[in-house]
């Protein structure tokens, strides 16, 4: 049997609109050629206020009277619609199913993002509409080869976290398990000097504090990373921004919003370059297609200070954002760095790698003599004092280390390396970083922003005879002021300075964009569980694409064998009335067309149709794509 475009019908299913029943099996009722509003709802003035989210099952189908195959069939997306404040995508996933419901599919676009990684066991118990925690419950402990260890975790703003409650046995009518989705939208709540993570949404129900006992489990809630690993595949529309007759296309953009976004401002003031008194080195290199990474580095320092966080940092740009190390896994060797980052790089951007170097800092015991020319790195002091009889580890604070929170036990004095004690303690041991902090007249820094602004960028530094010296960026990135300049590219700042400056001393200012996403109950859907704040690839590598151009023609007066021209080897040719019905019928009632010549022959004068009627004939190809960028498909 000869299968014709008749034989092409989108089937509907059981029920449209946007109930949760809306979904179902495949029914008999299928889609009229050229009218979407059977499917999709009109779209009215409130729509286009709130951007609207229809999401519609529909079944593609060959429908013959016999067991006809068609091989290879593909379903694309034959053009952007006309207004330009509406897209349209394709949703694949292999668990969706053909009994599935509008609460079904909701599910599975928002499978993306579930809960991962544990940072804190025992975190705070919550109240309803609680919506930040302490900095405190960033640090927690772990024990290695019978030694414990403080390890903090870093967190961005923008990152998504997960608040559960968990534990064994039976649901506990009290605190029933659930796991919340959050956004961190803030790392400094001010006035407040210890320092808060504030997060949105506030929280929906309480939590246990962590001496709670349920089922004989302590510690319930828990405070988790997140795992970003879509099941879905996305398939876009986008145009052609230039001609072209190579590999190369050059397009409006490959990665689609799924959700509406409002964008804002956060501006970060005072970022010092030192955290906890230490400078990283920083090296990158240029991205590629590729997750993995190697940097092959033999100055890494590695030791078992507590109050030294050896772990390289990592930042690196995907979809337009910069992204750091808790999207990455990092494995440090003797001579090399491996980074395997979560999500994929844009292509020719920077994969910036910061860590402790050994050229410029050393570990040091004062069991050992005081290396000569080097000073005490601040913060980095790790130690116990004997006092009345007892050894208590102490802080550093101010210049100053203290016990039992406000018993001051000693003085520092950095540059000679010497720890003064207050009468009454002896027996002091510690550990600490010593470097030699000498000026210097370039630097290289991988910057504290997710989505920098490039023109709020502003420095400051003070040069080896306390001179001040600033400067600031324009909106391509370019560094200028009396005696620096670089560039900020990709999230990488590079300097150079026409004298040596104190980089300890080193700070800067920058406002951030930040994507404020739409509450769930707006839309049905949980922006926080879509991967990437909502943005989606419309395309993917070895994915195959449709390349097409459409031309259009009015045909005035329609009459018995006129002939038109069209472009030779046409994929598709239509005329179509002024309602969109189309005049095609597998018997060339009304046209014939000749790809191979160009031309189509009208064999009526089209009566019974409604005028005007547009000839239309599209060419194209099909390929495969092997590479991406933010706006260039190869």
């Amino acid at each position: 049997m000869t299968i014709t475009r008749q034989d092409l019908k989108i089937a509907k299913p059981e029920l449209l609109g946007a109930s949760d029943d809306a979904g179902g099996q495949r029914t008999r009722n299928f889609v009229q050629s050229g009218k979407l509003n059977e499917l999709f709802r009109a779209i009215s003035d409130i729509d286009h206020a709130q951007s609207a989210i229809d999401i519609v099952k529909c079944y593609p189908a060959l429908d013959t009277q016999d067991t006809s195959t068609l091989l290879d069939a593909h379903v694309f997306i034959s053009e952007a619609p006309t207004d330009p404040l509406v897209s349209l995508m394709l949703v694949e996933a292999e668990s969706f199913d053909d009994s599935d419901r509008m609460t079904d599919m909701k599910e599975i676009i928002e499978s993306s993002v579930t809960a991962g990684s544990l940072f804190r066991s025992g975190g705070p118990g919550f109240l309803p509409n609680q919506n930040n925690f302490s900095q405190d419950y960033l640090t927690s402990v772990k024990t290695l080869n019978n030694r414990e260890y403080r390890v903090y975790t870093q967190l961005r703003v923008g990152q998504v976290i997960a608040i559960s409650v968990e534990y064994s046995g039976n649901e506990d009518t009290a605190y029933p398990r659930f796991v919340h989705y959050a956004k961190v939208v803030q790392l400094f709540a001010p006035g407040n000097s210890a320092g808060n993570v504030v997060f949105e949404p506030p929280m929906s129900r309480a939590t246990p504090e962590s001496n709670i006992n349920i089922n004989g489990d302590n510690n319930c809630t828990k405070l988790r990373l997140v795992n970003e690993a879509s099941p879905l595949k996305f398939h876009g529309v986008t145009k052609l921004t230039s001609a072209t007759s190579s590999k190369t296309l050059a397009v409006e953009a490959t990665k689609k919003n799924l959700l509406p976004v409002v964008l804002s401002e956060q501006t970060k003031s005072g970022i010092s370059l030192a955290a906890n008194g230490v400078l990283p080195k920083t090296v990158s290199q240029v991205a590629s297609e590729a997750q993995s990474y190697q940097f092959d580095l033999t100055d890494v320092l590695q030791g078992e200070n507590q109050n030294v966080d050896y772990s390289p940092k990592v930042s690196f740009k995907s979809g337009g954002e910069i992204f750091g190390t808790v999207d990455a896994v990092i494995v440090v060797a003797t001579d090399k760095v491996s980074v395997t980052l979560a999500r994929k790089p844009d292509i020719n951007s920077n994969i910036s790698l910061s860590y402790i170097s050994s050229s410029q800092y050393q570990n040091y015991d004062n069991a050992d003599g005081f290396p000569a020319a080097k000073q005490l790195v601040p913060s980095s002091l790790d130690g116990k004092v004997i006092f009345n009889g007892g050894n208590y580890a102490f802080v550093e604070r101010d210049g100053s280390i203290y016990v039992n929170g406000d018993t001051r036990a000693g003085i520092v004095d950095y540059a000679a390396g010497v720890i003064t004690l207050e009468a009454g303690f002896s027996g002091l041991t510690f550990k600490a970083l010593v470097t030699e902090n000498t000026p210097v007249s370039n630097a290289v820094f991988s910057l504290n922003a997710t989505t920098p602004i490039l023109e709020t960028f502003y420095l400051q530094v003070l040069s080896a005879t306390d001179t001040l010296v600033s400067a600031s960026s324009d909106a391509n990135g370019a560094i200028t002021g009396a005696g620096v300049s670089g560039t900020l590219d990709n999230g990488l700042v590079t300097l150079s300075f026409t004298q040596p400056v104190k980089l300890n001393t080193l700070t800067y200012d920058i406002t951030e964009q930040v994507r404020n996403l739409p509450p769930a109950d707006i839309y049905g859907l949980n922006p926080l569980r879509v991967p990437n704040n909502g943005i989606v690839d419309g395309f993917r590598v070895w994915g195959t694409v449709a390349i097409q151009h459409s031309q259009y023609q009015a045909i005035p007066s329609p009459a018995a064998a006129q002939v038109h021209n069209i472009r030779q080897g046409a994929r598709f040719v239509d005329i179509t009335d002024a309602t969109g019905l189309s005049l095609w019928t597998p018997t060339n009632d009304n046209f014939i067309v000749d790809a191979a010549a160009g031309t189509v022959t009208l064999n009526s004068d089209f009566t019974g149709f409604t005028a005007p009627f547009i000839l239309s004939d599209t060419i194209g190809e099909l390929g495969l794509v092997t590479a991406l960028s933010d706006n260039v498909i190869t």
